[in-house]
């Protein structure tokens, strides 16, 4: 029967007998597999023409030529690739791979269930069908997110420990970032949960959709000055990366080369022994005296590494290079180090009394206020001292309150101020009616202190309806000692009843604080 089946292939192939002249329907080598019943063979690749009664769909492919393939053997390892749109050649789907869920053998016609395409697939439109091993990649793993996240999407249903696909590339296959791949740079067992790379995270949220984990893959460049750790790139960093001084637990090498350069490293070399906290001695140091007088002084290795401090002496004859403040750390014979020629001025310490470096004489933003002129402390300290000087609540030094209150309430007594956090003197108080005389049920007003013995600055009589007229004017002098500690008031009392109008008064008093810090509120 092979025989048979060879002698009538070869005859077909060979038109042996020159009696036949080419049809397209009998005589292509597809038309002859057809006819002979042999079919395409199955394989890692396999060609597919989409048969006449497909109905445009981005997930459903019906296929005429694939009778040999077993049903359900095309799902899961298996992709579609669309190689010709014959409605729109060039145009999605074409060049599209999709990976196959479902496979239907049904004889004359195949039907194959996909991930979407991004566009219809019709009928006449070619595909290939291809085995996963053909991937220029490795898959390790496949499944279904059950978490959609940019960053954090996970799988539940993985069984693998912990950080077992750390390096790997995640890439879904269908969805808003389908073949997106993203390296997965922490993997947990607990959830199938996978921290992607946070420098380069999905587009978008993928959805719950199919993925595949690759074996391979390529860093990315982090972002400028980041601060991630997770990986050889983050550790090197960027070109974008701006220089740094100061050693920490965040920043690139880049980073670090970067300031090393901007800093302008003058010379390296190593310490001798002799040295101390505040002193480094290297006989190779043959330089005139005060040759690195205020150029600084970087350790790059032993108990200061990292640590840089301002030169303020170098002395030829005993090759010593004297820095302040002081290191920590004693400096060991063998610490390297290197001097730079520009460096940021660290600030003192607050109320130093350091005399050596200019920052000494400007001083700290945390000095405290000083009123007394001495040898030893900043222009920070007297400014802080002169800006207290002219406080307004500095003892004995004279202060201005204000206040209004409405005459148009019900009879009773009202606060006008209060002493508050010292005692303070009372010198003045002035009451100002508005643009229109008093009237209503009102009889008279009256200011005084709410001590037990009150001490009275306008009384009754003063403070008659009468004397209420338009922008009239009521006021006091002389002296008198309010207690802060009992929180004492000065009060305004209203007799009689309301104005019936509103009637807003001005009221001004002039006082000292007995201690630095007391005023009227």
């Amino acid at each position: 029967m092979i025989i048979d089946i060879i002698g009538r292939l070869v005859d077909r192939i060979m038109n042996m007998s020159n009696a036949r002249t080419f049809d397209r329907t009998t005589d292509s080598l597809e038309a002859i597999s057809n006819a002979l019943g042999i079919g395409p063979a199955v394989g890692l690749w396999m060609f597919g023409i989409v048969d006449a009664t497909q109905v445009a769909s981005a997930i459903t492919v019906i296929t005429n030529n694939l009778q040999n393939v077993p049903n359900d053997l095309l799902e899961g390892q298996f992709y579609m690739q669309v190689l010709y749109n014959t409605s729109a050649p060039g145009t999605a789907p074409e060049g599209e791979t999709v990976q196959i869920t479902n496979f239907v053998q049904g004889g004359a016609l195949q039907t194959f269930t996909v991930d979407a395409f991004t566009a219809n697939v019709e009928a006449g439109d070619m595909v290939c069908i291809f085995h996963q091993s053909l991937l220029p990649v490795e898959i390790l793993g496949r499944g279904t997110l059950d978490t959609s996240s940019a960053t954090v999407p996970a799988d539940s249903t993985r069984i693998e420990v912990d950080n077992y696909f750390n390096g790997c590339l995640l890439m879904t296959t269908e969805g808003a970032v389908r073949f997106q791949p993203r390296r997965i740079v922490d993997y947990t067992s607990v959830g199938g949960i996978f921290t992607l790379d946070p420098n380069n995270p999905f587009t978008a949220v993928p959805g719950v959709v199919d993925y595949i984990i690759i074996g391979d893959q390529t860093e990315f460049i982090p972002a400028a000055d980041g601060a991630n750790n997770r990986t050889p790139a983050d550790v090197i960093g960027g070109k974008a990366d701006t220089a740094i001084y100061t050693p920490d637990a965040v920043s690139s090498t880049i980073r670090y080369l970067k300031g090393l350069m901007g800093a302008k490293i003058m010379v390296t070399g190593t310490a001798d022994a002799g040295s101390d906290a505040d002193t480094l001695v290297d006989a190779a140091r043959t330089e005139a005296d005060n040759y690195w007088n205020g150029l600084c002084l970087l350790m790059i290795t032993g108990n200061n590494v990292g640590l840089a401090r301002r030169i303020y002496d170098f002395a030829a004859a005993t090759d010593s290079i004297e820095v302040r403040d002081a290191f920590p750390n004693a400096i060991a014979a063998g610490d390297v180090y290197v001097i730079l020629g520009d460096y940021e001025t660290l600030l003192p310490a607050a109320d130093s009394a350091e005399n050596n470096l200019v920052r000494d004489v400007i001083g700290n933003k945390t000095d405290t206020a000083l009123t007394a002129a001495t040898a030893a402390d900043s222009l920070m300290r007297y400014i802080k001292g002169l800006l207290t000087l002219e406080a307004p609540t500095v003892m004995g030094k004279l202060q201005i309150a204000a206040t209004t209150i409405d005459l148009n309430q019900i009879a009773g007594t009202y606060d006008l101020f209060t002493a508050t956090a010292q005692d303070v003197v009372v010198e003045k108080l002035v009451l100002r009616c508005p643009a229109l005389a008093a009237g209503g049920a009102l009889t008279s007003i009256s200011i005084q202190s709410d001590d037990a013995t009150p001490i009275v600055l306008i009384s009754s009589a003063a403070g008659a309806i009468a004397n209420l007229t338009s922008e009239a004017q009521l006021a006091w002098t002389g002296a008198m000692l309010l207690d802060a500690g009992t929180g004492a008031k000065i009060r305004l009392t209203i007799n009689g009843g309301a104005t019936g109008v509103a009637y807003v008064c001005d009221v001004i008093a002039e006082c000292r604080a007995v201690v630095a810090g007391g005023y009227l509120a």
